[in-house]
């Protein structure tokens, strides 16, 4: 079984793929500092849910596509 942190590293970077932007602008649009987001993109920590809810809601998904 994929450990939760791949799980939500592989859906944040298909849902930045499907909405066309990068790691830089979602840090700018979300006020997440980049090496965070790129500790969650890498799979290297998992975000607290209210950084899931932010992205959820900027993805135009819910929360249950990016656990």
């Amino acid at each position: 079984m994929r450990d939760n942190r791949d799980v939500m590293a592989r859906n944040i970077c298909h849902y930045m793929e499907v909405k066309g932007v990068n790691a830089t602008e979602v840090c700018k649009a979300l006020d997440f500092k980049q090496n965070t987001f790129s500790d969650w993109c890498n799979g290297k920590t998992y975000p607290r849910i209210d950084a899931i809810e932010k992205m959820a809601n900027y993805f135009g998904i819910s929360k249950a596509f990016l656990v």
